[in-house]
């Protein structure tokens, strides 16, 4: 359905289903042992980033390109540093954000990989997904 608040109408949303398990062995070994995750091993560079941007002529970052065809045990997909923001200056291309994206992760879930992350860096967000299962995922305590 659409946004029926403060924010330019007309931008389709999305849901998702998340569950939080703040006891699994991850949370746990995270929070209280400071051990970092899985992923962190790996390294930002070495990861595949499934989405291409670019700046716009409006000044705002615009996803150009997406690949939906994911091998890597770790993927990043782009999604929009502030989209309230993104809306005031460029609502077409929130638009486009909001429908490419969408149909790259949900072709990812289907491909089996989960939503285990959220990474922020120069500037930039990406959603971080994994290929496994929600109980792998669970288990995985992380590594120092």
């Amino acid at each position: 359905g659409g946004l029926h608040d403060a924010l330019p109408p007309g931008l389709p949303t999305d849901r998702v289903r998340v569950e939080w398990w703040i006891d699994s062995p991850r949370v746990i070994g995270r929070m209280e042992h400071g051990l970092a995750p899985p992923h962190q091993q790996i390294g930002l560079h070495e990861m595949v980033v499934l989405t291409k941007t670019t700046t716009l002529s409006t000044g705002v970052r615009g996803l150009i390109e997406c690949e939906q065809h994911a091998t890597a045990d770790h993927v990043l997909a782009e999604i929009p540093e502030n989209l309230a923001d993104l809306q005031a200056r460029d609502h077409e291309a929130a638009i486009q954000w909001r429908l490419r994206n969408r149909g790259v992760i949900e072709q990812l879930f289907q491909l089996g990989y989960q939503g285990v992350g959220l990474i922020h860096e120069g500037g930039r967000s990406f959603f971080l997904l994994k290929k496994g299962t929600r109980k792998s995922e669970l288990s995985a305590a992380g590594e120092r």
